[in-house]
């Protein structure tokens, strides 16, 4: 697939959430002029946003390397004519890059980007951040994960690659260094009502 502005642009989001891991720290911004005591909490700290930005930082500094192959793309029949499913693309070519970690209380947070052809065999770019709260019913190697991906899509359907962020649900089943991941994205009458199927293999 032909590489787009776009690419660069992700590219860019990916580089800004994954700069922590390569300065001397992860607080937020604006602790380094907090002069209380060092176990003293920050508003930061406190908030939303410092909460969030540890949680990214920390994915970043100590999480693993993650490679991506979307795989499949199910459009829900019944929110398609079958005029408009014979048109679309199922088979999302394409990969991916990011870092991923288990955190202290066994669920795994990830950084991602994508490129895959989306739905009519367009380039779609996606880039974001996801976490999976994780159980391990049968052994330490297997696992399952449900939980929520936020992220930033571009596609040449919407305003010509104009960044969309999006908030979605995710579920994952895996066995050792391979699962396979899937998120739904809900809509109306031909629109939306996909599943979206992915393959991560872990290099941790």
């Amino acid at each position: 697939m032909k590489t787009s502005g776009a690419t660069l642009g992700l590219l860019t989001l990916f580089a800004a959430l994954s700069a922590p891991a390569f300065a001397d720290g992860v607080s937020p911004p604006g602790a380094e002029n907090d002069v209380r005591d060092p176990g003293a909490s920050t508003d930061a700290a406190r908030s939303w946003y410092g909460s969030a930005w540890r949680h990214v930082s920390q994915t970043a500094l100590d999480g693993g390397w993650d490679l991506y192959a979307p795989f499949y793309t199910y459009h829900m029949p019944f929110a398609y004519t079958a005029a408009l499913l014979r048109t679309y693309n199922d088979y999302p070519a394409g990969g991916g890059l990011g870092r991923g970690r288990y955190n202290e209380n066994g669920n795994w947070e990830g950084l991602v980007m994508m490129e895959f052809a989306d739905s009519h065999s367009k380039p779609e770019y996606i880039g974001g951040y996801v976490w999976l709260a994780t159980w391990r019913p049968v052994s330490e190697d297997s696992r399952l994960g449900a939980g929520l991906t936020g992220f930033i899509t571009a596609r040449s359907d919407i305003r010509r690659y104009t960044p969309i962020p999006g908030i979605l649900p995710v579920g994952s089943i895996g066995y050792r260094f391979l699962d396979l991941q899937a998120s739904f994205l809900p809509g109306g009458k031909n629109d939306g009502n996909v599943l979206f199927c992915w393959a991560k293999i872990s290099f941790y």
